[in-house]
């Protein structure tokens, strides 16, 4: 199924694709509504959906049809075919399920890979979309990596552990945590050595890795060292 607003574009999709002698073309549609009520009728294998529709978010109705299919058990799935590369509108696409991502100024052999990878279950993003996306995924990826040690923290510790990072020394913690400056540096020691960190500064840096907070231009001294040189 081709759903598109414009004529002309799925006068040209409907010729590539048909020119193909195991592709068929059962439906066209031009708005939102159109799509769902085709995709219902026709159960198209895969969907090539435009993002900007006159009546609903392309990804809205993606969004749907994968629901419509999930629910009745039909394998079918979706590509994008947009004029639009901004990085958060290829990682909603991805993320609500789309198979396939492909822009309209790509060549015709891109698209026709794309139908025919996701056809046999395959993602698919065009090189200019994963230009944009594979260094969000590797960023992503390093993070989990490197948060998963701090997974491993007690609620305790993580509370503790983001207290710190905030900037509170260990007398400030005892008092808002209701419990011993002594349990306080019994917690503290655990958890940097779950961390595999030896000072406040890398304790701080660890922060910035995992994503807790924003990077700092300079790295502030531990608050018990401000204060004793006070």
């Amino acid at each position: 199924m081709l759903v598109d607003d414009h004529a002309l574009i799925r006068k040209g999709l409907r010729a590539m694709l048909e020119a193909e002698d195991d592709i068929e073309v059962l439906c066209e549609a031009e708005s939102g509504l159109d799509a769902l009520r085709l995709f219902r009728q026709k159960n198209p294998d895969i969907t090539i959906l435009d993002i900007a529709l006159p009546d609903y978010s392309g990804l809205q109705i993606a969004t749907q049809l994968i629901d419509i299919a999930r629910k009745g058990q039909v394998q079918s799935r979706v590509i994008i075919l947009s004029m639009h590369s901004k990085e958060n509108l290829v990682n909603q696409a991805l993320q609500s399920g789309v198979y396939g991502y492909v822009l309209k100024s790509s060549p015709s052999l891109e698209i026709l890979e794309a139908v025919c990878s996701v056809y046999l279950g395959r993602h698919y993003c065009c090189p200019r979309v994963n230009s944009l996306i594979i260094p969000e995924y590797i960023r992503q990826r390093n993070r989990q990596g490197e948060g998963e040690a701090y997974n491993l923290l007690t609620p305790r510790e993580q509370e503790i552990f983001r207290l710190l990072v905030e900037g509170r020394s260990n007398v400030e913690i005892a008092v808002l945590l209701c419990i011993s400056d002594k349990t306080v540096q019994r917690h503290r020691a655990n958890l940097m050595a779950k961390l595999g960190v030896g000072s406040y500064r890398e304790l701080l840096h660890y922060g910035i890795k995992i994503g807790l907070f924003e990077a700092v231009d300079t790295v502030p001294d531990e608050p018990s060292q401000r204060l004793s040189g006070a």
